[in-house]
């Protein structure tokens, strides 16, 4: 007609209906006369959660396989916060003591960082007493300890000035604990 405007029809349109088409020539071998079973929410959030998969556990936190309190109660002292240092998988957590009270510190290493300071104590030519029933691994030297759970490594320094003897239990008591966490 003169003087009528033609809209252009826009090229989704025209493969949507294209595809339609080549789709609706064929015949099904069989038409399926059942209902559909039914929607229900619980079946929509059981196919959602079924069709998401699980996030991967973060990196270990140093300053979450031993808290603060965990860290006093090892030193016998208050400390401060701990200061995490490093990255996703190597990471240290210290626990320093405050400037007013007795000197005393705790290290917490998780990772390659905790394989390669056990490494370096042993080319030191330090004693380790190896501790049976502490994760898959377990030395121990005055100060310090080191556990191996699967394949990581974490490892706990206490810094005091006083006999460290009286400290070995309580380390491998906290080293049971951490290796939980790992």
């Amino acid at each position: 007609m003169p003087g009528t405007r033609r809209r252009a029809v826009p090229w989704t349109v025209v493969l949507v209906v294209a595809a339609l088409a080549a789709c609706s020539s064929e015949q099904p071998a069989t038409v399926a006369t059942t209902d559909p079973p039914a929607v229900t929410p619980a079946a929509v959030a059981t196919t959602a959660a079924a069709s998401v998969a699980p996030e991967p556990a973060g990196p270990l936190q140093p300053c979450e396989l031993v808290t603060r309190a965990e860290a006093e109660a090892l030193a016998r002292t208050p400390l401060l916060d701990g200061i995490r240092a490093g990255g996703d998988d190597d990471a240290t957590c210290t626990y320093p003591g405050p400037t007013d009270g007795p000197v005393a510190q705790v290290e917490v290493f998780v990772g390659p960082g905790a394989e390669k300071y056990l490494d370096v104590e042993r080319a030191l030519g330090h004693v380790l007493e190896e501790v049976p029933g502490i994760g898959d691994e377990a030395h121990q030297e005055p100060g310090a300890i080191f556990v191996r759970q699967g394949t990581t490594w974490a490892a706990v320094r206490l810094v005091r000035l006083d006999d460290k003897a009286q400290y070995v239990e309580p380390m491998r008591e906290l080293a049971r604990t951490l290796v939980t966490r790992l």
